[in-house]
Formats: structure tokens, sequence, C-alpha cells
């Protein structure tokens, strides 16, 4: 036996993923009593027929582990998780498997996106272990869930020298009850080793901590990006590849701040390369959630909310940058598919799409190529769409094609070329199932939307996307709350109870974003609420790193702070930006205070690890040093106000924070007394423009033209250089 477990050992630590194709769909059992019926989880709500006897995460669950000495079988996943699907038809539904599972294991299934916290904690487990991140996330715990075994998607028959589902568990179940000090002794030290590793991770940070000369942080993360990049097919990394929003952001505002066109081409031939090829759906406007290939042409079909949120802020923001009409259209694409596609009752959008469609992945999305001949012509034109559109040698996915503009033409000649044929495959498209719709909502993931959607009714000067955003925002302040408190995730107007500070932080984010379209003060006034509630829910004390999640609530996993970014801002992140945006408008002397004091905790992160920085950059836009700082007095409707709130709406001006006052509005009555811009005059009785930057102000103005250049010099006001970490805290 002892043989046994040491080649279970062994495989699982050079297990690696096998893709295992099956039939999709669900199996018609009964189902078990499994507990999960009253979830509020769409994820959860699908396993509930299965014959495994399910359990939520929770004290029942955990507390019959410990009664019954039994090992814990714990799988996390997702809806929209392709292999999720696969292992659920495949064994979840399998009887003799379940049947198994059932007898000797108390059974545990959580939805990453419900339960972010308990996902990114087993995530560090399974990969301090394996080397393996994915889904679903598999691992077998003891009673007082320590590791003994994990993976991610195993298949229901050994394949390829990998052992199959049912082998694993009756190896698991042998060891468990005849070599069970042993297993324990091989535990512990599993245990053992992973504190090490995150000791050696805390040294390191202390060590980085220490003053040093660097160079300006901001340049050593963008250092590290652009050593990734991929000049051949574009991106930051090999295969699979990932779209990455928060770099592609922070190299465009880097490259805007340094004047560094090598970089911003960098982020520009990336974005058309993923416009153009299979990882965007080229009829309905969505990106899928990652490339497969080294050339982005065969995605994993899945579309998340948060992702393409992003995506639509990147390419708006490379759109004012570069006056490229292409990234509007890609942009407005994005957001315009949000709505049509992922839109639900209320106003908010639902979590994601499925890859499958009537059982075959991407079956949704991809074409036989007779089917498309029939449907553009034979012609000069319907020839030309498919030598642009179905690449013959990539691109293929069971036996069918995946949309992807080839090289011969540029991004922008096919989007105006073949505007009629890509019209007449979505209207043949309309007639297959689409892919199901995972309708929970997240409070976070719709904070993201909201940003996208206001700020481009203002960009783009739409007012369905700022009404959109208006009305999502609204729904979220009305709906996303649970006996008063904010809540992370509802569905079919039941919120659940869980929060966590990625909610509050993105929400914070959204209501400043929604003040900067429109200059409504309830956002603002609301934003600040919220900080505030924020900081007394999730900071253990003042300067801390705020918790991920409520600091009073008691946890069985450990409380930890969310800092390093990973596809999504960090919660710490997030709120640096918020309070620090917070602070210059409202002058709330303790957001100022621990926006500063989080900065200090903070700083390290660049020198230690630049890949987990990225969306942190923003937040040192925002530094009192570095901050432009722009208000706008004059009636609303006088011409001079417009054009002055357009510009500084519609230019790219990272780093900015600006407001709007009414000279006839009057302090504490019309408006917050405590909003410092909002009490400056109309100079000369004339619309006045007030542009101060890096602590250094401009003679106020009344001319939009001389506006405009002050908005361009104030860029290259220099703030003191950043010599130290110390430096880097201030």
């Amino acid at each position: 036996m002892v043989s046994r477990l040491s080649a279970l050992m062994s495989f699982f630590l050079a297990w690696s993923v096998l893709f295992w194709t099956g039939a999709l769909g669900a199996a018609e059992n009964p189902g078990t009593d499994n507990h999960l019926i009253e979830s509020t989880s769409h994820y959860l709500q699908r396993h509930s027929t299965n014959p495994v006897n399910w359990y939520p995460w929770g004290d029942e669950a955990l507390q019959k582990a410990r009664e019954e000495d039994r090992m814990i079988f714990l799988s996390i996943g997702y809806t929209a998780c392709h292999w999720c699907q696969v292992m659920e038809s495949e064994s979840f539904n399998d009887p003799e498997i379940a049947a198994y599972l059932n007898e000797h294991f108390i059974n545990i299934i959580v939805d990453r996106e419900q339960r972010p916290d308990l996902d990114h904690h087993f995530m560090e487990i399974l990969e301090e272990l394996t080397g393996l991140r994915g889904w679903p996330l598999n691992l077998f715990l003891t009673p007082d869930l320590k590791p003994v075994y994990g993976g991610v998607y195993f298949p229901p028959k050994s394949h390829h020298g990998q052992s199959s589902f049912q082998q694993i568990l009756e190896l698991l179940v042998s060891e468990w009850n005849n070599n069970r000090s042993r297993v324990l002794a091989v535990v512990e030290k599993r245990v053992g080793r992973l504190s090490s590793q995150k000791d050696i991770k805390r040294n390191l940070t202390r060590l980085v901590s220490q003053p040093r000369i660097v160079t300006d942080a901001r340049v050593q993360v963008a250092n590290y990006w652009t050593s990734r990049y991929d000049s051949d097919y574009s991106g930051f990394d090999l295969a699979p590849k990932f779209p990455r929003p928060g770099v592609l952001s922070f190299l465009l505002r880097h490259s805007h701040q340094t004047e560094n066109p090598k970089l911003s081409q960098q982020v520009f031939k990336t974005l058309d390369r993923m416009a153009s090829s299979g990882i965007r759906d080229q009829l309905g406007g969505a990106f899928h959630r990652y490339a497969v290939d080294l050339k982005w042409r065969v995605p994993h079909f899945e579309v998340m909310l948060a992702e393409n949120a992003l995506l639509a802020r990147t390419y708006m923001e490379a759109f004012q940058m570069s006056g490229n009409p292409v990234y509007r259209k890609i942009s407005k694409g994005i957001l315009a598919a949000l709505n049509r596609d992922m839109r639900v009752e209320g106003g908010c959008y639902a979590v994601s799409q499925d890859a499958t469609s009537e059982g075959e992945e991407g079956g949704y999305y991809t074409w036989p190529e007779e089917m498309v001949k029939a449907l553009v012509g034979n012609d000069k034109e319907g020839q030309a769409f498919r030598d642009a559109y179905l690449d013959p040698f990539e691109g293929i996915v069971n036996d069918r094609f995946v949309l992807s503009i080839s090289d011969e033409f540029t991004l922008e000649e096919a989007l105006d070329r073949f505007k009629k044929q890509r019209a007449i495959l979505v209207d043949a498209r309309k007639d297959r199932i689409k892919p199901h719709l995972n309708d929970q909502l997240l409070t976070s993931w719709n904070a993201l939307a909201v940003s996208a959607m206001v700020r481009a009714g203002v960009i783009f000067q739409k007012s369905d996307f700022l009404e959109s955003g208006q009305e999502c925002l609204r729904d979220l302040l009305t709906n996303s709350f649970n006996k008063g408190r904010l809540a992370h995730s509802r569905r079919q107007g039941k919120a659940g109870q869980a929060v966590f500070l990625e909610d509050y932080t993105h929400l914070v984010l959204a209501l400043l974003d929604a003040y900067g379209a429109d200059f409504d003060t309830f956002w603002l006034s609301r934003a600040e609420d919220l900080a505030q509630e924020m900081l007394n829910r999730f900071q253990p004390g003042s300067g801390k790193a705020l918790l991920r999640t409520p600091v009073s609530e008691p946890t069985v996993i450990p409380a930890k702070a969310d800092v390093e970014d990973g596809a999504l801002p960090s919660g710490n992140t997030a709120a640096l930006v918020g309070l620090s945006r917070l602070s210059l408008l409202t002058g709330n002397p303790r957001l100022e205070r621990e926006a500063r004091l989080l900065r200090e905790r903070l700083a390290p992160l660049f020198l230690r690890v630049p890949e987990t920085s990225p969306f942190l950059t923003e937040a040192w836009d925002y530094k009192p040093d570095n901050v432009r700082e722009v208000v706008i007095v004059g009636p609303r409707n006088h011409m001079s106000t417009k054009k002055m709130l357009k510009l500084v709406q519609t230019r790219f001006l990272p780093g900015t924070v600006y407001a709007w006052s009414d000279p006839d509005q009057r302090p504490g009555v019309d408006f917050p007394s405590w909003l410092p811009f909002l009490n400056r005059k109309m100079i000369n009785a004339r619309p006045t423009a007030y542009i101060c930057s890096h602590r250094v102000c401009f003679t106020p103005t009344n001319s939009v033209s001389e506006m405009g250049l002050l908005l361009y010099n104030s860029k290259k006001v220099k703030s003191p250089g950043l010599e130290t970490v110390k430096d880097l805290k201030r």
C-alpha cells in the first residue's frame, strides 16, 4: 500500500491536464436530496439533479465530515466551464461513481463565481501542490480541511496513462481506511511545505519594503510585460492566449504618459489581432474567454461579463488615444452584445454564456463551409468573404470554421467591406439555439459593466449606453441588498448572504464613473457612504490592507487580504483607486488618510512580482503628486460649458478627476457642502475651466481652445522623481 500511495503522490505532482471530449447534456437522473435546491447559485442548481449527494459549503457538511470521520471531496466550478460540464456528464451523473462518492465521502460543491474566497484559497493550494490552475478544481481533504489529493478534470476511464476517476477514488479510500497514519503523515509534511512557501513570500514582501534605489516602479511593470510580448502574433502569452485587458490598459496609459510609440504599437497590434481573430465573435461582437492557440484563431467559447466589460473599456481608451474609429466600433460592438444577449429583467447583466450549444462546444459560433457558401453566394464578393473569414488551415473545430479575418485583409477593410455577408450570417444564426445563459447576477461584475456603459455613453456620445448603465446601477442600489447589507450575488429576485470586498470596491468605482458622466451628486454621495461602510466592514484597523471577507464574520478558511491583480483588479487595488478618487473629490480626511496608508502597504507589490500589478498602476495615477484635477464652472446649457465638459469627458486623460459646478447652486442646499471642487466661481461671468496637475495650478480660463492646450501641457508637468520605495509610497 505504501508503494501505491507513493505512486499516487508522484502522479499527483506530475499530472497535467488532458483534454477529453465527450457528449454533453444533463443526464436524466432523478437526483438525490443533495441540499442544493434552495441555493441562489445557478451552478449549484444545475447540479441539484445529480445522483451525487452534494452539499453546499457550510457548517452542516463540514460538521458531518468530522463526525463521520470521512474525507471531503470538494469540487469548485462555474456554469460556463466546459470541462465542468464534461465531468458532470461523465462522472457526477454516473450512478456507480455517484454511489461510491456518497458511500465514502462528504461531497461539497462550490460555485467559484458565488464564492471567490473559497476558489482563491483552494486554487492556491492546488497550484502550490501541482502547478495546475483551472476548473473544475477538485480536491480531496481530511475532515479538518488539509489537502490529501487533487487535480482538475478526471476522466471516467483511464486514458493515455491517466487514472480514471473511479480508480482514484478507490485508491484514496483504500489508503484512508488501511494506512491512515501514513496518509496523515504525508499530509502533515505537505501542509508544512505549503506553510514554508507562504513564509518565503511574506519574507520577500518584508525585504522589498525596505528602502532601495529603483526607477519608477511603473517602468518595471511595463518592462516585465513588454518582455513577454509575442512579436509574431501579439499578446503576452504563448498558448493559451488571454486578452489581459488590465495589462493592455496599463500599457496604453504608460505609453501615453511616457510618449513611447513603440509601446503603444504593441498594444494596438494586440488589439487589432484580437479583434480580427476567432477569440472575438465576428458576428455578435463579444469576446470569448481565451484562445487555445498562438494565433488567437480558436477560442474557448464561453463569454464572460467581467472580461467583456474590461475589454470594452480598453478599446474605448485605444480609440481615445489613437482616434482610430475601428476601436470605437469594437468597443461599441462589445457593449451592444452585452445589452442584446446578456441583459436580464431589471437592467443588469447575467454572469456568462456557456461555451456549448446543442451538445457541441462552439456549435453556435462555427460554420460548415458549404453552409457559408450557400448563404453568402458564390459570386466575387461571396468568394472574397470566404477568403477573408474561413481559414482552411487553422480555426477549424469539429469540421466547422471559426470566423476570423485573414491576414490578407486589414481589420478596417473587413469590417467595412463585408457588412452585407455578416448580416446574412447573423440572420441565419437566429435559427440556432443560443448557448445557455447563466442568469445569476454578481454585484462586482455588474458594477464593471456599469462603468463601461456610462463611460461609453459620454465618450461615444451614445445616450443608450449611458441609460443602460444608469438603469443597472439603480437596480444594484435597490435590489442587491439582503436585510440592508450589500450582497455579492442574486438570482430570480433572491439575494445571497455572502458579500466580498470586490462588491464594494467596484460599486464605488461605478458610482464615481456615473458621476463623471452626468454630474449627479447623488452618485457621489452614495459612493462616499459605501466607501465608509467598506472600511468599517473589511478593514481590520486603520492603515491595514482590507480583507476579502468582512472582518466581523467568522470564516473556516483563513481571512486574507486580496492584494494581487489577476484577470480582474484585486480588492485592495480597486479600493485604493476608489479611495484616491473619492478623497480628491470630497476632501474627506478619513478617505484621504486610508488611501495614503493603503498605498504604502501595496507599494512593494510593484517590485516583488510585476505581473501582479497591472491594475494597481492606475492607483498611482491618482497620487496627489501625479493627479490632474479639472473643474468646469458654468451653466450646464451654456455652449462653452458643454464644449468644456465634452473635452474633459472624451479626451484620453488618465489620472484625472473632474467635476462640474453650476454657479447658481448653493452649497449645502443644492449640492453637498463637503464637495470642495464645487465652491469655484465663474471668472468674467463666463464658463470657466480650473486645471491643476502635479500640485501645480494653471490660470483659470474661459477659452475652450486654451483649455485643450492646458490639458495637453498638464501631463508634461513632472512630479518629483521616484528614487526609492519610500518615494513610491508617498
